[in-house]
């Protein structure tokens, strides 16, 4: 099956990111390795601009249609999707600056289905999720910027998964919008067809216009 050109191009800023074939893979997290730090903050503070653009223009059938297709499209909402996204991203960034401030924290997980089983993700507007993690990413890629070497290594003990640094939690909050946006995308396409080629993420009133 061809893969449908719904990814939209981080193109502003020069991230030259677009999303594959498939989404994100742990071989994909590993790469993120590789990247020298500012390629690393470019991917994500602009995580945001890998969303299909039409998430605005769906009506809220659309937005609340579950899929039944884990592979391909997943199963969440796209309505759910983001809203996890943006839950993620409030996580995320308060670990790395408890990793920052704070010797050696201890990182609680969180329940991602609990949130998606209360049904409080039915009320949250999807615009409202995107806002805020750009607002969390901008903010935070800012501080992060200003790091030397060693507040990079600086680390947290996670009760799951053990010892990371701040940087190793960069890599993963990057790594899981790039999967999630994945998905999110292959949704819409779905229930709107292809993305134009002429369509991507720096058109309208994207924030990257303002930012």
């Amino acid at each position: 099956m061809t893969a449908p050109q719904t990814d939209a191009n981080a193109c502003c800023h020069g991230t030259g990111i677009r999303l594959g074939d498939a989404p994100a893979s742990e071989e994909d997290l590993k790469k993120l390795r590789e990247l020298d730090t500012p390629s690393l903050l470019a991917r994500y503070r602009w995580g945001v601009e890998l969303f299909d653009p039409r998430l605005f223009s769906l009506d809220d059938a659309q937005l609340d249609r579950r899929f039944d297709d884990p592979a391909s499209l997943g199963t969440w909402s796209c309505r759910e999707l983001v809203a996890h996204l943006a839950d993620a991203d409030l996580s995320l960034t308060f670990r790395i600056r408890r990793i920052l401030a704070e010797d050696n924290p201890v990182l609680e997980p969180w329940d991602e289905q609990a949130f998606l089983d209360s049904g409080l993700y039915a009320r949250i507007k999807p615009g409202a999720s995107v806002a805020t993690i750009y607002t969390l990413r901008v903010a935070l890629a800012e501080l992060l910027e200003t790091l030397d070497e060693a507040q990079w290594n600086r680390r947290g003990l996670h009760q799951q998964f053990g010892e990371m640094t701040a940087r190793r939690l960069v890599e993963i909050t990057t790594w899981h919008l790039e999967r999630h946006a994945w998905f999110l995308n292959r949704k819409i396409h779905e229930m709107l067809g292809p993305l134009s080629e002429s369509s991507h993420a720096c058109e309208g009133s994207c924030a990257c216009k303002n930012a």
